[in-house]
């Protein structure tokens, strides 16, 4: 999907002026990735939102011990105020 039609994309373009959207994500990335990039962001961004797409199959690791079918279209962003605020 190109970046202007995806939803954090999507999401910039709205924020434009009033903060940066940055995504962190990969298909097929558990749970557990999710605090990783968290703990990134946090420390390298220093973010006041943070946004994340979770779906169902999310926790098929958690519950199941593996990934169980391939997980598409995952976005997980942060929010960053805009230097020039």
């Amino acid at each position: 999907m190109p970046q202007d039609k995806s939803f954090h994309g999507l999401l910039q373009d709205e924020l434009v002026d009033k903060c940066n959207v940055y995504s962190f994500g990969m298909s097929g990335a558990p749970l557990s990735q999710y605090v990783a990039w968290m703990k990134h962001a946090n420390r390298n961004y220093t973010p006041f939102i943070f946004v994340f797409n979770i779906i169902g199959n999310d926790f098929d690791e958690r519950y199941r011990g593996t990934m169980t079918r391939k997980v598409t279209g995952i976005t997980k962003g942060i929010l960053t105020r805009n230097s020039s605020m």
